[in-house]
């Protein structure tokens, strides 16, 4: 599975795009205070993005999320830069 690290801020940037192959997306906020706010589709905020707070994790799975997991994300943070771990697991080309 890959991963990789981003910085998030206070202006929402996108987490992932649309992926068909994505089985699974686990976001880690690595800050000690900072909260994330994430959500499916072009518009998050602090006031309607699923929250992930310090040292927190959130992850989607198809086996319990189905498609959802399969959709474009995008995350915005309420510090001005906020380091966070993405991971995706895909399906194996054939």
């Amino acid at each position: 599975m890959p991963s990789r690290s981003l910085s998030v801020g206070t202006t929402q940037t996108d987490l992932v795009n649309t992926m068909k192959l994505r089985k699974s997306l686990t976001i880690f906020n690595t800050h000690a205070t900072a909260i994330l706010f994430f959500k499916e589709g072009g518009e998050v905020s602090t006031s309607n993005g699923i929250p992930i707070y310090p040292g927190g994790y959130a992850g989607l799975t198809f086996r319990e999320d189905g498609e959802y997991v399969q959709e474009r994300f995008v995350i915005v943070s309420d510090t001005a830069t906020t380091p966070c771990i993405v991971v995706e697991g895909y399906t194996p080309r054939e």
